[in-house]
C-alpha cells in the first residue's frame, strides 16, 4: 500500500507541475470569474413580480400537460407541483445574482471539467509511451496493475479537484459579486412524490456528484483507449467525440427497445431527482446504474489487459 501511494504521489506531482494542467485551472477560474462579471453587468434587469410569473408558468406547463405523455408527463406534474408549493409557501425561485443562484448556475462548467478530465486520461497512460519514459517506470520494483491504478486514481483525482475548484471558485465569486446574503434559501425538489424543501449546498453537491458519475464514465473511455492504443489523440478525440454525439445517437435508436440498453441513455442520472426525466422511456434509476457498473467493468478490463498484457 505505502508503494502505491508513494506511486500516486508521484503521478500527481507530475500532472499538476505540467504547464498544459496549470492553464486548464487558470482558465476554469477564468471562466468563472467571467460568466460571473456577465451575470452582474449584463444590464438586464430581473422581474420582481415572482408569483406573477410562477402562475403564468404552471398555467402553461397544466395546458402543455393535457397533450403529454409518458416521462415527459412526469417531470411537467413534478414542475407543477413545485411552482404550487413555491407559491403556498412564499419562496421565490433562485435569482440568477445571488450567491446561491449563481453558484448553483455554475454546475454547467462539469462540461468543460469533464473535457479537461478526459485530455488528462488520454495522455497519462500513452504519453508515457511516446516520451519512453514508460520502460523507466516499470522497473520500479511494483506490478504493471498497480502502476496503472496509480495513474487511473490520478486521473479521478484530478477530475474531483476540478470540481471542488469549481464549486468554491463559483460560491466565492457569486459571494464577492452579489453578496453572502440569503444563505439560508431552500433548493426544492420532489422525493417520493412530495416536494420537500433541501439545504441548498446539499443540492448543488448532488449536482455535481450526478454529474461526476458521468465523468468517471468518460474519464475511464479516453483511458481505457490510451492504454489499449497508446494513442493520446485518439483518446481524447474519440472520447469527446462520443461525449458530444450522445444525444444524437439516442434520437437516432430512440424507436428500438433496446436502446436502454446504450450507454448514453443512462449516463444522466439526474434525470431520477427532481424535476427531471429520463431520457428513455421504462428506465429505472437501479437499471440504469446496473448497465453503467457493467460498461465501466469492460472498460476497466480492456485497458488493464491491454497494458499488462502487450510487450513495452
Amino acid at each position: 500500500m505505502y508503494k502505491f501511494l508513494r506511486l500516486v504521489q508521484n503521478e500527481n506531482m507530475k500532472l499538476f507541475r505540467k504547464t498544459s494542467t496549470l492553464i486548464m485551472i487558470l482558465m476554469l477560474i477564468g471562466a468563472i470569474i467571467t460568466v460571473g462579471a456577465i451575470t452582474k453587468y449584463n444590464g438586464l434587469q430581473e422581474d420582481t413580480d415572482w408569483r406573477q410569473n410562477v402562475k403564468s408558468e404552471t398555467v402553461a406547463l397544466k395546458q402543455q400537460l393535457s397533450h403529454t405523455h409518458g416521462n415527459a408527463a412526469k417531470a411537467l406534474k413534478k414542475q407543477i407541483a413545485v411552482n404550487e408549493y413555491r407559491l403556498a409557501h412564499n419562496i421565490p425561485p433562485l435569482s440568477n445574482r445571488s450567491i446561491w443562484g449563481f453558484t448553483n448556475n455554475a454546475t454547467d462548467m462539469m462540461l468543460i471539467i469533464t473535457i479537461f478530465t478526459i485530455i488528462i486520461a488520454g495522455g497519462i497512460v500513452s504519453g508515457e509511451f511516446h516520451s519512453g519514459t514508460i520502460k523507466l517506470l516499470l522497473t520500479k520494483p511494483v506490478s504493471r496493475s498497480t502502476v496503472l491504478l496509480s495513474k487511473y486514481v490520478t486521473v479521478l483525482f484530478a477530475g474531483l479537484s476540478f470540481s471542488a475548484l469549481s464549486l468554491i471558485g463559483s460560491w466565492l465569486t457569486g459571494g464577492v459579486l452579489f453578496g453572502f446574503t440569503d444563505l439560508d434559501h431552500p433548493a426544492l425538489t420532489v422525493l417520493g412524490g412530495k416536494v420537500v424543501e433541501e439545504n441548498m449546498l446539499v443540492h448543488v453537491l448532488a449536482v455535481y456528484g450526478l454529474d461526476f458519475v458521468q465523468l468517471i464514465v468518460m474519464a475511464t473511455i479516453a483511458f481505457m483507449i490510451s492504454s489499449a492504443f497508446r494513442n493520446t489523440s485518439l483518446a481524447i478525440g474519440l472520447t469527446i467525440f462520443a461525449m458530444m454525439g450522445g444525444q444524437l445517437v439516442l434520437q437516432l435508436l430512440a424507436r428500438y427497445d433496446w436502446v436502454k440498453y446504450v450507454l448514453f441513455a443512462n449516463l444522466d442520472l439526474s434525470g431520477f431527482f427532481g424535476t427531471g426525466q429520463p431520457p428513455v422511456e421504462g428506465l429505472t434509476l437501479g437499471f440504469s446504474i446496473t448497465v453503467l457498473l457493467v460498461y465501466y467493468a469492460v472498460f476497466i478490463a480492456i485497458g488493464w489487459v491491454a497494458f499488462t498484457r502487450r510487450d513495452v
